[in-house]
Formats: structure tokens, sequence, C-alpha cells
């Protein structure tokens, strides 16, 4: 049974798939907010666990509207932006279904949103294991803001790794949608960054509240725990992406940013796949690759980077001119003790 909500203001979408060992926290946590002027857009992506059955029935005790829509699995982007379709407020937010929240998650970001007048506004958030132990806060690596940055400042920041937004510790509004930005369906790890990139393009100003006020799962099997080189393949297909979009509809607007991706992101993307495959022994990959021209291109362009430090130019030099001492380096055969089997490196990377 849903309670009286106050207006409407925002819409809080979930992408599920077979999380019925973490999804009764997710909504638990929804129920304990503090606020009261939010729906939930949850779109289950063809569960075939309990995961549909367990919403279903929190639907009876749920205290804020609840909207739950099922479809064929299609993946987390495609669930994403089904929610997208079906939000009615000003203003979203993005939860993980197998993350929880403080119980001022809500409140504290729609305050920061509205007080500075900002298009965005982000939190802080602890990494968790299974077991609820925190094991790393948002604040031990990333900063907040002391007043609100116009978006050409805060991009600058979030390219060189100063704040970090994924998907799921900020609001923003609505609008900056634009009726064309959406989750690109065809990228499998990491596509929240390459829509979070998008919306900071269209932002004005960006604020931050300082808490942790997020608690991001961090579980085996799960997406983000799979090979790093698979997300940073991804990686390089997103910021080509994002170039054609900046030529599209920002043209000029952001040379900057345009320098960082081609100069900083793009060349340590290559680096660091090419280092994942020879630490598990992708010889074949791993110097098919390196034929490639536009990844010796890339490789390249580290060279004229003002921005990246002298430890990723010397590892970019040695693949294109030592690349075997790279891969030998990197593959550990002279510290073999340390490499077990490549399942150890494929579940710890």
């Amino acid at each position: 049974m849903q309670k009286t909500t106050d207006k409407i203001e925002i819409s809080i979408i979930i992408a599920a798939y077979n999380v019925e060992k973490y999804i009764p926290k997710t909504l638990k946590s929804l129920n304990q907010q503090t606020a009261n002027n939010f729906e939930v857009v949850l779109v289950d992506d063809g569960s075939k666990d309990k995961t549909l059955a367990i919403i279903q029935k929190f639907q009876e005790i749920s205290k804020f509207p609840l909207k739950l829509i099922t479809q064929k699995n299609s993946g987390v982007s495609s669930a994403r932006n089904r929610g997208l379709e079906e939000a009615k407020g000003d203003y979203l937010i993005f939860v993980d279904s197998d993350d929880y929240l403080d119980q001022r998650f809500v409140e504290l970001l729609h305050q920061s949103i509205i007080t500075n007048k900002t298009d965005l506004a982000y939190c802080g958030y602890y990494d968790v294991n299974e077991e609820g132990e925190i094991l790393r806060a948002y604040s031990d690596k990333y900063l907040y803001l002391a007043k609100p940055l116009v978006a050409q400042e805060f991009l600058k920041m979030y390219l060189t790794h100063q704040v970090h937004l994924y998907a799921c510790n900020f609001i923003f509004k609505k609008s900056l949608l634009l009726d064309r930005i959406k989750f690109s369906t065809n990228i499998r790890i990491a596509e929240d960054q390459e829509f979070n990139l998008k919306i900071l393009f269209n932002a004005g100003k960006i604020s931050s509240t300082p808490h942790n006020l997020y608690y991001y799962l961090q579980r085996k099997g799960s997406a983000m725990h799979s090979l790093r080189s698979l997300k940073y393949l991804d990686l390089l297909k997103s910021l080509n992406n994002l170039l054609k979009y900046l030529e599209k509809y920002h043209h000029n607007q952001f040379e900057k940013v345009e320098e960082l991706i081609n100069y900083v992101k793009l060349p340590t993307g290559v680096m660091l796949i090419l280092k994942d495959w020879a630490i598990l022994g992708e010889r074949k990959k791993y110097f098919s690759m390196l034929k490639r021209r536009i990844m010796r291109t890339y490789l390249k362009r580290a060279f004229s980077a003002k921005d990246l430090g002298m430890s990723i130019k010397i590892r970019c030099f040695l693949l294109l001119f030592f690349p075997r001492v790279f891969y030998y380096f990197f593959n550990k055969r002279i510290f073999i003790l340390f490499r077990k089997n490549k399942k150890f490196y494929q579940h710890n990377l």
C-alpha cells in the first residue's frame, strides 16, 4: 500500500536482472527515504530467478509510487532507456538493483540541485562487499566541490579523475536529455561513462553534497568484475562515440575536452587493454592489436599529451618500440609465483 506523496518531482530508474539476493535491500532503503517527492520506475529485464516476484510482493508495502515494467532480456542500457521513456519527474536518478541508499540520499541530492540552482548534483559513495563491510569511500580518492562549477571546469576535473560520477551517484534535470540522449546499447561494460559525459556537455552548473550517501556493492560475478580488457574495449568505442557527438552537436565548444579524450583517454585505454592481455598471456590478441594502425596512432598521441603522466608515456613508448619487453614484463614470467592461473586474474583485475 503506497502512502500519499508530495508532487512527484523525481523519478528514480532501476534496471533489474537476476538480483533476487540483493533487490530486497535496495527496495527497503528506498522505503526508508526521508524524501517524499519521488517515484520509482523499475524495469525487470527478463529475470529468470525470483526478482520479478519479489518486486511484485514489495508493491503491497511500497511507500512510494512504483511503476513496474517487464521486458525480454535486452541488457542494462536498454532497460534504463525504457525507464527514461516512462519517467514523469523533472529530475532523474539511477539506482542499481544490487546497491542500497542512505535514508537522506534523495533529500540531500535534491536539496543541493535546488539550493545551488544547478543542473546536476552529485554525492559520495561507499564501496561495500556482500557482508556490508566498507571497502573504501569516495573521499579516499575523489573531491567534492566547495562551490558550484560551470560544466567546462567540472569536465576537466572529471576527465582527469579528480571527481567521479558513475550512473548512480547524482541527480540531474530531465531537460538535459534534449530528447536525444540515451544509453548506447552496443556497449556492454561501463556504459554509463558515455551517457554521463553527454549529460555534462548540456549542463550549465554542477554542485555536490559532501556526504557518502550511496552504497555501491562490489560483488563477484557482476559486469564490472569481469575481465577489464572488455571494459576498456567498450571505453574506446564510447570515447569515439563522444567525439562524433561533440562534432555534431557542440562543434568547437569543448576543445579542452576533445584534447583530453584524444591525447589522454584514448592512449591510456589502449595501453590498459594491452596490459591486461599481457597479464593473461593473450599473446595473439596482444600482437594483433598492436599491428592495427589506429591503435598505434592512439599510442603515439601520448607523446604530445600535456596532461598525461610520465609512467603512461613510458608504457606507450615500450608498446610502440619494444612490445616484447612490455609483454613479458606484464606477463610476469619472472614472477610466476604470483601468477597462479588466469582465473585468479579474471576475478581480481
